[in-house]
């Protein structure tokens, strides 16, 4: 896991703590992850996270500040948190031809091989110009983009100004995890060998 910093303007787009994984067991888990994800609110007004994703994986990152980062045995799952759309050079659909071509074929067919999950302002504003939505915490732009990369790839797509995280990151760390809730049955249940 990692945070790249999504202003092109500066030199953020290396992954922060170059902590690429973190377990339960760290005893600074919780640290380096508050860290990764606190990257402020200064720099560039013209977000694209999108782009930044892409230069991450990209040469000459790839095999320097970020090797280790894209694993063969791993799935690729990028998460997206932003209060506005992503305004990036390319369109949405060579970004999610570039990110699921890293991780070859099988991602084009199994979407777990590589998720993008979203948390921007989901709901439709009533005039252009007007905010998504609206917290404690201030206000979130419609997001578009990543609401359509978030909806093809079967990724995670949550409000921006939800006032508690807890259930989106519990959300977006099982999709990520690539771990199934849902199984479905190859039969019907024989109902008296069932426990519960």
């Amino acid at each position: 896991n990692g945070d790249v910093v999504v202003d092109l303007q500066s030199d953020g787009l290396v992954m922060n703590n170059r902590v690429f994984i973190l377990n339960p067991s760290q005893a600074d888990a919780k640290e380096i992850f508050e860290e990764m994800v606190v990257v402020g609110t200064s720099g560039s007004g013209i977000e694209m996270g999108l782009e930044a994703a892409r230069l991450a994986l990209s040469e000459p990152l790839i095999s320097n500040e970020n090797n280790g980062i894209l694993r063969e045995d791993a799935n690729l799952s990028l998460i997206f948190i932003s209060d506005e759309d992503d305004f990036s050079p390319m369109s949405a659909y060579s970004y999610q031809r570039f990110f699921t071509e890293l991780k070859g074929e099988e991602a084009y067919r199994e979407h777990s091989r590589m998720r993008i999950s979203a948390v921007v302002g989901k709901s439709i504003p009533p005039f252009d110009g007007a905010a998504s939505c609206e917290s404690e915490n201030g206000i979130g732009y419609y997001g578009p983009r990543y609401i359509e990369l978030a909806s093809k790839t079967e990724g995670a797509l949550e409000s921006i100004c939800d006032e508690d995280f807890s259930p989106i990151a519990e959300e977006l760390g099982l999709l990520a995890s690539g771990l199934e809730l849902e199984f479905e049955l190859s039969s019907l249940p024989d109902l008296s060998t069932l426990n519960v």
